[in-house]
């Protein structure tokens, strides 16, 4: 317990106070021989060490009197009634109200408070720009309100475009469906798979959702709406994340957005997190979190992760609302892949040198009836490489590329049959082996091979990931 002389208790009228407050005056008086005092939340506070201010306010008056006060060494607890359920949850705050009192009195609950601000106006909650579905919320539905939900955010998906600025003024261009910004992930149960907490950690907490095709964001609302399966460590790509003490969101027009329960309208919005002066009390289920911050370092480095966010030439598809059923590629994401298409395309000297190596070890494989042999040609084998070239040039309708590589191709496979031939005359067996009649009569299995590993092929291609994991898988 703490050894405070003196208690006031702040309305936010002195002439209209009920039977409860002249109650709670007489639960001091019985229990802490304290005669409390009452003061209107517009008066000016002096700071006093012995002294502590309990609220009974609403929320809108809560956070005014905050606001006003946060540069003032005040002493502050919460007094619940039922206009202040925003305050009660930020704080944790019982809403027996003589369980708040002993929790206001007590020394192991006290923490100096941290607030976000947004455009300098107090937030409890959470700012919601744009359409964040109930990504703040979702585990407090059942699973038809899910649905329910699921499917209307699915038809009124909309993007923006939006510009953020980050405290260590790192600016990020993109189109975003919504954005969710708060102080702490952890107390709200926003993240209840993440063991770290965000309490008082001198950064805000934002969620930008920004899926780049109708089947990615049905994968958002799935693992959002239904499953709940995700965690600050492995969110869903379409949601990037940035933890910063300050934020700035601007827009070539106007977005709506609520604070808290406000609807409001902005084209720019700034957030900031201010740790204040105020020494506020805590509720008991947040007794381990203030025994942490009391010895925690503030953590003010920026935590930015956007790798997956649209950029580019997808940005101004998903604003005009033309979203790609799948993922569409941008020339800057796939400018590595073609430009190293564009080199196989082309006939070069290796392209020779392991055609005709490749051709002279499948013949002798077929010969010896030797299928690691053959595999191991086809392996070494440069074709695969203008077939997906070719694919790419149809695909884009580049004519240039395209004939390159019909001429890689008519030249890979006049050699191969020439120096394959060439082998057959002057080796000195006559015999069928089984490798050889196997592919005297071909069939659709082995159409189905030659696609899949057409499919396997590109595909490797354009990840070095995969093609790295093959090689040394091969190797």
């Amino acid at each position: 317990m703490l050894g405070y002389k003196q208690v006031t208790i702040i309305v936010e009228n002195k002439l209209d106070t009920g039977n409860l407050i002249q109650t709670i005056r007489e639960h001091f008086k019985a229990h802490y021989k304290i005669e409390p005092e009452l003061a209107e939340y517009k008066e000016q506070f002096t700071e006093a060490k012995n002294k502590i201010h309990f609220l009974y306010l609403s929320d809108s008056h809560v956070k005014e009197f905050l606001k006003n006060n946060f540069r003032n060494n005040l002493n502050i607890a919460i007094l619940p009634n039922e206009t202040s359920l925003d305050t009660i949850k930020k704080y944790s705050i019982s809403k027996d109200i003589y369980e708040a009192i002993e929790d206001g009195m007590n020394d192991s609950l006290k923490s100096k408070d941290e607030l976000l601000l947004c455009n300098g106006d107090v937030v409890f909650k959470k700012v919601s720009i744009g359409n964040v579905g109930t990504l703040g919320k979702s585990f407090e539905h059942s699973w038809f309100t899910n649905i329910k939900n699921f499917f209307n955010n699915l038809k009124n998906i909309k993007y923006t475009s939006v510009t953020i600025q980050t405290a260590e003024e790192k600016i990020i261009k993109t189109a975003s469906s919504g954005i969710l910004v708060l102080e702490d992930y952890t107390t709200v149960g926003l993240l209840p798979n993440v063991k770290e907490s965000s309490f008082h950690d001198g950064r805000l907490n934002a969620f930008i959702i920004a899926p780049l095709s109708l089947f990615s964001y049905i994968y958002y609302l799935i693992v959002i709406f239904l499953y709940h399966r995700y965690s600050l460590t492995h969110l869903p790509k379409n949601i990037g994340f940035i933890s910063t003490s300050k934020l700035k969101i601007t827009s070539n027009q106007p977005f709506d957005f609520t604070l808290d329960s406000a609807l409001l309208s902005a084209k720019e919005i700034d957030f900031e997190i201010v740790t204040t002066d105020i020494n506020i009390h805590f509720g008991k289920l947040l007794k381990e979190f203030v025994s942490a911050d009391k010895v925690a370092e503030k953590q003010v480095k920026d935590d930015v992760r956007i790798a997956y966010l649209p950029h580019g030439e997808i940005n101004n598809l998903l604003i005009e609302g033309n979203i790609p059923l799948f993922k569409k590629a941008s020339d800057e994401d796939i400018k590595e892949t073609l430009i190293s298409i564009k080199e196989s395309s082309k006939l070069n000297n290796i392209f020779i040198s392991l055609m005709i190596i490749s051709t002279l070890l499948a013949t002798v494989g077929i010969f010896q009836n030797s299928i690691p042999t053959v595999v191991g040609a086809m392996i070494l084998a440069p074709l695969m490489s203008p077939i997906v070239s070719l694919a790419m040039g149809i695909t884009r309708d580049a004519k240039g590329l395209i004939n390159d590589s019909i001429k890689t191709l008519l030249f890979g496979m006049a050699s191969a049959l020439f120096f394959s031939a060439i082998v057959a005359v002057f080796m000195p067996l006559n015999v069928m082996t089984e490798q050889i009649t196997s592919r005297l009569n071909p069939n659709v299995l082995d159409l189905l091979v030659a696609v899949f590993s057409g499919v396997a092929g590109a595909y490797a291609a354009s990840k070095d990931q995969v093609a790295k994991y093959l090689l040394r898988e091969w190797l």
